[in-house]
């Protein structure tokens, strides 16, 4: 192998392509092999702006040939030395450009017997093509052992119209590695898509040409920083994944300057995230594809699926900004609760908004009671308090929705997704009447079911009230302590259920605000 190889190619192009002296450069770069058969054709349109590398090694030197077609290069160029795709399968063809491009490329496989390239093409998840404002970088990863063909394509980003021929590979496998198989990708480049700014995206937190590595527990996050308000919808691909559990893999959050994804990976393998935007204001705009990232997961998950039916808003975000909603406690879509308890807060800056929680699961077993009682809302002036209590270890969906009269229809806020691991059961809340409105506190008891033939200790806020009492066997009036708190000890003997009643200054009926169930919990739960 001739050591002086650089510099005779480099001669040899500038010979054969006119026009292209200055624009002809060598450098440092490495290749993962060792080199056999290399031939670049180029278009014959002149495309500017593009320049061609190919990543070659000469026994322990690494070196490249930088084409700058700015001039216009037209022919072919043979090299005179060798190259390959690496041992291990693999082979990197880079491009460089003086501004933004979009890119594409078309890869076949000649028929052994005849040396006719085959009329299909090789399965997209034999290429990683990733883009940046710089160029481009491929990494081929060829099925099977022979000859290849690589074409490349490209066009300057924002302009309309086919993308045009840059340059062919003609590439050289004898062997390949056993790898675990890639998932397909239809839109053909991986990290941020070319055009991503032009959607408002700015920036992702994720590289996007490598493999994101995903933890043990199976979960990742990937977030995408925008310049303007955007919808975000998503897609995850797996080879055992079907499109209904794929759903079940993906929460999405979308807020003012960056769009949040967690994903659940639940199998070993790779998968493909797609990530597709439309402005936030755009109606019945269509979603485009703003990014794709290639995720590898190592083990199975021991965390289950998040719920289903989750909507677009999980989290604090757009929507909640919108109906005045604010300083939320956990400003992300998911809250762990390792007692089976949590209390999320947010402000309310209009007092007509009235807001309605519900909790939902998939159960294996159904609950003694409805999950509507192991969620409590408590409303302030302008701080609104949602308890949820888990009944046992899972995943929860709590939806929160809000209207303004005299709108009739509840609208959804937001999703949270509950994480429970708890296996202590929970005990539910009381079940709340109308009457329990805003400025209502249960300060005790938290709980929804009491004790038979004991004494209970009552306090809660209830503004506005000229009487509050607890009604069981017998009527225990409460009386307010010079916190504006209404306290008393209550018997529930052997009454089923006790009333927590009011009587306000606008009305002398008695009204309920919520009832506690008399329950021995060994023996009924």
């Amino acid at each position: 192998m001739r050591t002086s190889a650089e510099p005779a190619s480099l001669r040899a192009m500038q010979r054969t392509l006119p026009g292209s002296q200055s624009g002809i450069k060598s450098r440092k770069c490495g290749f993962k092999g060792r080199p056999r058969v290399f031939r670049v054709s180029f278009g014959i349109q002149p495309l500017k702006d593009v320049a061609v590398s190919r990543l070659m090694s000469l026994q322990s030197s690494y070196w490249w040939c930088e084409c700058n077609r700015e001039n216009g290069p037209r022919g072919t160029f043979t090299s005179q030395g060798t190259a390959l795709v690496a041992n291990d399968g693999e082979a990197v063809v880079s491009v460089r450009s003086s501004r933004p491009m979009t890119f594409s490329y078309e890869m076949r496989q000649q028929d052994p017997l005849t040396g006719a390239l085959k009329q299909e093409e090789v399965d997209s998840s034999c290429g990683l093509l990733s883009v940046t404002q710089q160029g481009m970088k491929l990494r081929l990863l060829p099925p099977e052992p022979g000859a290849y063909e690589v074409k490349l394509f490209a066009r300057r980003e924002g302009e309309s119209g086919v993308l045009r021929w840059v340059c062919s590979l003609e590439l050289e496998c004898p062997s390949i590695q056993k790898r675990q198989a890639l998932p397909d990708n239809p839109y053909l480049n991986w990290g941020l898509a070319a055009g991503a700014s032009a959607l408002g995206v700015k920036d992702c937190s994720l590289a996007g040409e490598e493999a994101v590595e995903v933890g043990e527990g199976g979960e990742c996050k990937v977030i995408l920083y925008t310049s303007r308000p955007l919808m975000m919808v998503c897609e995850l691909a797996h080879h055992e994944l079907d499109a209904t559990k794929a759903k079940r893999c993906l929460a999405s959050q979308i807020t003012a300057e960056q769009l949040v994804c967690n994903v659940m990976c639940p199998y070993k393998g790779f998968y493909r995230l797609s990530v597709f935007v439309q402005d936030y204001d755009s109606g019945s705009g269509t979603f485009q594809n703003a990014g794709n990232y290639l995720l590898h997961c190592r083990g199975l998950s021991p965390n289950v699926l998040y719920p289903a039916d989750l909507g677009l808003w999980c989290g604090p975000g757009m929507r909640t900004q919108e109906a005045g909603l604010s300083h939320f406690s956990h400003t992300g879509a998911i809250v762990n609760a390792p007692q089976g308890r949590c209390n999320i807060t947010f402000h309310c800056a209009s007092p007509d908004l009235q807001i309605h929680a519900v909790l939902c699961a998939e159960l294996h077993e159904e609950a003694h009671f409805p999950l509507s009682r192991y969620v409590l809302l408590t409303f302030t002036e302008t701080k609104i308090t949602v308890s949820v209590c888990a009944p046992r270890a899972g995943v929860y969906r709590l939806a929160l929705y809000g209207r303004k009269p005299p709108q009739q229809d509840y609208m959804s806020l937001c999703d949270f997704i509950i994480r429970s691991v708890c296996e202590k059961p929970g005990d539910p809340f009381p079940c709340v009447y109308s009457a329990w409105g805003r400025g209502c506190v249960l300060l005790e008891p938290r709980t929804g079911v009491l004790a038979p033939q004991s004494s209970v200790s009552f306090r809660v806020r209830v503004p506005g009230a000229q009487r509050v009492c607890v009604v069981g066997e017998k009527r225990t009036d409460l009386k307010m302590n010079k916190s504006r708190v209404w306290e008393g000890e209550a018997a529930t003997g052997n009454a089923t259920q006790l009333k927590l009643a009011t009587v306000t200054k606008e009305s002398n009926d008695m009204h309920v605000l919520m009832t506690f169930d008399v329950l021995n919990l060994e023996n009924e739960l």
